[in-house]
């Protein structure tokens, strides 16, 4: 089960053993891999670990396009604006992450998206949402 082979490998990265838990984590994300809740969050533990770890650059933007185009997949395809709202949220965080310009502004227009769902986002989703784009108003 894909949910079981993600969780042993992001205890091996609880462990202290990073680049194990990145190889291991690699293994069951192939490029092609469909878009799945589980893919979406084996690829959030990936691009987190190689952040700690210090990955090289490119070896990370390939990691955070293909964990942006399974939260995109997942948020335009989800069942109920709660769901939606969720993957809207860590779409922006993805985003938040990567730092760049562009990104930052890729990030506020999901948290807007959040924003016009409105109260069936969620309330936890919807204060969230509101406060990312005040505390970044102004900034790029």
């Amino acid at each position: 089960h894909i949910t079981d082979e993600i969780k042993s490998r992001i205890r091996l990265a609880a462990k202290g053993r990073l680049p194990k838990a990145i190889f291991e984590l690699r293994k069951v994300l192939p490029a092609q891999a469909i878009p799945t809740p589980h893919t979406a969050m084996a690829l959030d533990f990936l691009s987190l670990l190689l952040r700690q770890q210090g990955a090289p650059a490119p070896d990370l933007e390939r990691v955070d396009k293909q964990r942006i185009a399974h939260l995109q997949q997942l948020a335009h395809t989800a069942d109920g604006p709660t769901t939606k709202a969720h993957y809207f949220m860590r779409l922006a965080a993805a985003h938040v992450e990567k730092g760049s310009p562009a990104d930052v502004t890729l990030a506020k227009a999901n948290w807007q998206k959040v924003v016009a769902i409105g109260k069936d986002a969620g309330a936890e989703n919807l204060k969230l949402a509101r406060t990312n784009l005040r505390s970044r108003a102004g900034r790029r």
